[in-house]
């Protein structure tokens, strides 16, 4: 009998001890904010394979300030600390984020981000990378083709200007930029223009 009231004795304290521990957190306030397993626009996660590195950014966009297109190779989030940031992927679906708010990034879909409010957006973005994998690229392209349009324009103006002056090679059907179809030679000249002779002829057909 004695066995059995100590064994229960200790069954009660047993029992008891996460009641305590819960009593001395009462403190503490847990919440959850967010639980998925998709990013904002329903794509699923997927965890990258490789050597893990965590990396966490504060970010601080003044206003209207502007995110070029980018995408992401691996899982992130970020929390909005302060602000609106206003989220746009590539197919055109949009969504505002507040103070609050969990943003779940796309992966590997190209997206922007802008300010859109008078006060700076301030949020803290976590990425679950990989040492082989780039938490985010920037797009580059377009910003490739305006670079290489305004060389092309650049190097065409040359090349007009340049050549306008030349008395035999025209730059163009129209000989120079001031379409003046007239050539400055004067090998042809009204002493010598009798002598001129037939070389080719293409007949239409």
């Amino acid at each position: 009998m004695k066995i059995i009231s100590l064994l229960l004795i200790y069954l009660l304290l047993f029992l008891s001890l996460p009641t305590f521990a819960i009593e001395n957190e009462e403190d503490i306030k847990v919440t959850k904010i967010i639980e998925t397993d998709t990013s904002w626009e329903k794509t699923k996660i997927i965890y990258p394979n490789g050597d893990s590195k965590i990396t966490a950014l504060l970010v601080e966009m003044q206003p209207k300030a502007k995110m070029k297109m980018h995408h992401h190779e691996v899982p992130s989030f970020g929390y909005i600390l302060e602000g609106t940031i206003r989220v746009q992927s590539e197919s055109g679906d949009i969504k505002n984020f507040s103070k609050g708010d969990v943003v779940v990034e796309m992966i590997n879909k190209k997206h922007s981000g802008v300010n859109p409010g008078d006060t700076i957006t301030k949020f803290i973005v976590f990425y679950m990378g990989t040492e082989n994998l780039k938490n985010t690229i920037m797009e580059e392209k377009k910003v490739y083709i305006r670079l290489m349009q305004k060389v092309y324009v650049i190097s065409l103006f040359f090349i007009l200007f340049s050549c306008s002056d030349s008395n035999i090679n025209w730059s163009s059907y129209v000989n120079d930029i001031q379409n003046q179809r007239f050539s400055e030679i004067d090998e042809i000249n009204i002493s010598n223009v009798d002598q001129l002779k037939l070389k080719w002829l293409k007949e239409q057909e």
